[in-house]
């Protein structure tokens, strides 16, 4: 969201990044964008993920590593999640 002090330059900056990263988000597979959303969006903690998918935290761990990295390459080295 805007804050009330940006200018019309950072709002159009802001929106544009925001779409950058749901492009990005959108070129995952599906399995990917769930563990994205479950964790980023509904900020599920990794022990509940892992419970939930019936796997382990170092797995759920790893994943959530190699989506980071995907998502940070897709953005050319912009995303810090």
């Amino acid at each position: 969201m805007p804050h009330p002090g940006d200018g019309p330059e950072e709002q159009v900056l802001k929106a544009e990044e925001r779409e950058r990263l749901q492009e990005a988000i959108r070129n995952l597979s599906h399995q990917e964008q769930i563990l994205f959303y479950r964790k980023y969006y509904y900020l599920q903690s990794t022990r509940q993920i892992a419970a939930e998918l019936g796997t382990s935290e170092r797995a759920v761990e790893g994943k959530l590593y190699r989506l980071r990295k995907k998502l940070q390459k897709a953005l050319g080295g912009e995303f810090d999640a």
